[in-house]
C-alpha cells in the first residue's frame, strides 16, 4: 500500500443502459496511504513527510462502460475524476483504465490494457538533473494467450 487509495462518498448512480453507469458524488472522502517508511519519510504521493495517510474531501465522478462491440470483441473502461475542495480546488486527479479483449479464433485470445493517471501530488523525475513535478503516467499491456474450454 504505497500508495493505496480509498475513496468513499454519498452520491447518485445513473445507469441508462446495462453496459454504462455514471456515479456522481458531491461529497467524497479520498484517503491516500503510504505505508512504506522510506516513501513516507520523503512525503511521496502527497502525504506529509513522516505521515502514513493523507485525507482529502471533494467531488468524485466515476464512469463505467462494459460493452460487447461484436461477438468476439469486448471493451471495458472506467474513468475516475476527483478534486479536493480545500487544497487546489479545480485541479482534477484522473484515473482512466481501458481493457479491450478479443477472441481471435477458437484457440487464441488477445487483450490490450491501458491506464492513464494524473495526480499533481505525485512528483516524478524524468532525468537525474530534472526537478520532480507532476506528470501524466501511462501504462499499456498487450496479452496474447491460448484458450481451451474443458467440458
Amino acid at each position: 500500500m504505497s500508495p493505496g487509495y480509498l475513496t468513499g462518498g454519498l452520491g447518485i448512480t445513473y445507469a441508462p443502459a446495462k453496459w454504462f453507469s455514471l456515479f456522481i458524488s458531491p461529497s467524497s472522502g479520498r484517503f491516500t496511504f503510504v505505508l512504506d517508511k522510506k516513501l513516507s519519510d520523503l512525503g511521496a504521493f502527497g502525504v506529509d513527510k513522516g505521515k502514513k495517510m493523507h485525507a482529502a474531501f471533494g467531488p468524485y465522478i466515476r464512469a463505467d462502460l462494459n460493452k460487447d462491440l461484436s461477438k468476439t470483441i469486448n471493451l471495458s473502461t472506467t474513468a475516475e475524476f476527483f478534486t479536493d475542495y480545500i487544497e487546489k480546488f479545480g485541479n482534477i486527479d484522473v484515473n482512466w483504465s481501458l481493457l479491450l479483449t478479443m477472441k481471435v479464433n477458437k484457440w487464441l485470445a488477445a487483450s490490450i490494457a491501458t491506464q492513464l493517471i494524473y495526480d499533481d501530488a505525485v512528483m516524478i523525475k524524468t532525468s537525474p538533473t530534472d526537478e520532480p513535478g507532476p506528470r501524466t503516467q501511462f501504462k499499456e499491456l498487450l496479452g496474447i494467450g491460448l484458450t481451451y474450454k474443458f467440458k
